[in-house]
């Protein structure tokens, strides 16, 4: 054999040996991390994407939308899946990255929404206040909200012959607009170190100028079962309420909360909620919350909170506050236009969560705007008509295409000169 023939046979054996070992490597890869439920999840993202569809085609006006649900959620009620509203293109509230807003996790934990790793909110039930102050109209969930109306299937056009299995769309009765006027009374409010239901009485009270609270405490009292096992005896006393606890901790000790032999959640631990919802299944005015675990109760005692959310004075506070809106607004990404007619002292919400990047001016002049509870922007209004505009533009975007031009060209010239250099030699 030639060497010419042994160069080509030791070629095409090294490529086969390459193709052979990429076909074992693959095999062994696939064996080991190959997924069990594609079927289940390519029938999760149709459902989802036909449910988001026909939501925005039954209601296309500016509103986010909370999901208490995602494709994987374990039976201890803990995901981390919070990036529906990214993958099927409505506004939520629930994001995981890596480079998140550290403001926006910082004001969310202080309403109520955990921040974990910072890196994520953890939202898997709905704080109501928080949800309706921030303009969530509608909640997807899997559990029925009897407080709230379900949209039902023949109400969309297009869903009529669509299996919608657990997966229902409740309609937020108490939602407010995403840009609404108000009366300014007093000063801005402050976090000064609340509870997370204290601070959403402080909010609402502002607002609406009402010297009445949300939250109403819940008498409680504590038995130690043993190191491993503890109940909280509640006492209720609002008729028409939904019923939250907060049960801050000291470190990590998995603990499993229940009521009434029903199981709510796993808590103090990783991706774990702090406020978490208690379904109301006792038919009398007495409940009891367990938690056990394999560790020991590590609770800052004393520390615990229960409150009921009285539902009448929701309803009465967000009445007040969409009575009489003279407010028109168009929110598309990155730009929001406003139209308001607007009384001496008035000033303007918005669920707009800040950033670098935002230009807002009224009436064509650029405005800087108060931030409420650290996070949203707040314009105060001149007495009459005010034409608000918000444009967003990337931070450096301008620069970086400057500077990639300007590169482009480097390189063009560079190309130029080496060629008229060579041909020259």
């Amino acid at each position: 054999m030639n060497d010419t023939y042994k160069n080509v046979f030791v070629s095409v054996l090294m490529i086969f040996c390459v193709i052979l070992e990429f076909g074992l490597n693959a095999h062994i890869l696939l064996q080991k991390n190959k997924n069990s439920n594609v079927k289940e999840y390519a029938a999760y993202v149709d459902k989802q994407s036909q449910l988001t569809k026909q939501l925005r085609e039954y209601d296309n006006d500016s509103y986010r939308v909370t999901q208490t649900y995602t494709r994987s959620k374990s039976e201890n009620g803990l995901t981390a899946y919070y990036n529906d509203s990214l993958a099927y293109g409505y506004w939520g509230l629930s994001t995981y990255t890596s480079t998140p807003d550290g403001k926006q996790l910082v004001v969310f934990e202080r309403l109520g929404y955990r921040n974990e790793s910072d890196t994520m909110s953890i939202i898997n039930t709905t704080v109501l206040p928080v949800d309706s102050l921030l303009g969530m109209k509608y909640i997807m969930s899997r559990n029925d909200i009897d407080i709230f109306d379900k949209i039902k299937l023949e109400d969309v056009k297009a869903m009529k012959n669509t299996e919608n299995s657990e997966n229902y769309i409740y309609k937020n009765s108490y939602a407010l607009p995403m840009v609404f006027n108000y009366k300014a009374k007093g000063t801005l409010p402050e976090y000064e170190n609340e509870n997370p239901f204290e601070y959403q009485n402080k909010i609402y009270r502002y607002l609406t100028g009402k010297d009445i609270d949300l939250y109403k405490k819940i008498k409680y009292s504590r038995e130690d079962v043993s190191e491993k096992e503890r109940i909280y005896h509640l006492e209720y006393q609002v008729p028409n309420h939904m019923v939250y606890g907060n049960l801050p901790w000291n470190n990590y000790f998995l603990g499993h909360i229940q009521t009434d032999e029903k199981m709510i959640t796993d808590y103090a631990c990783f991706i774990s909620p702090s406020v978490f919802l208690i379904p109301n299944t006792s038919k009398d005015n007495n409940a009891e919350v367990r938690i056990t675990t394999e560790n020991r109760i590590d609770f800052q005692d004393g520390k615990e909170q229960f409150y009921e959310l009285d539902l009448d004075v929701l309803g009465e506070m967000t009445d007040i506050l969409n009575r009489g809106q003279k407010t028109q607004y168009e929110i598309k990404n990155g730009k929001v236009n406003i139209r308001v007619d607007a009384e001496e002292g008035e000033r303007l919400f918005t669920s707009i969560l800040s950033a670098e990047g935002w230009t807002i001016t009224n009436n064509g002049k650029k405005i800087k705007p108060e931030l409420f509870v650290d996070c949203l922007y707040n314009i105060e209004l001149s007495q009459g008509k005010n034409e608000i505009v918000m444009k967003y533009e990337m931070p450096g975007f301008k620069v970086g295409i400057a500077i990639s031009g300007m590169s482009l060209l480097a390189v063009i010239i560079s190309v130029v000169f080496f060629s008229i250099q060579h041909y020259k030699k």
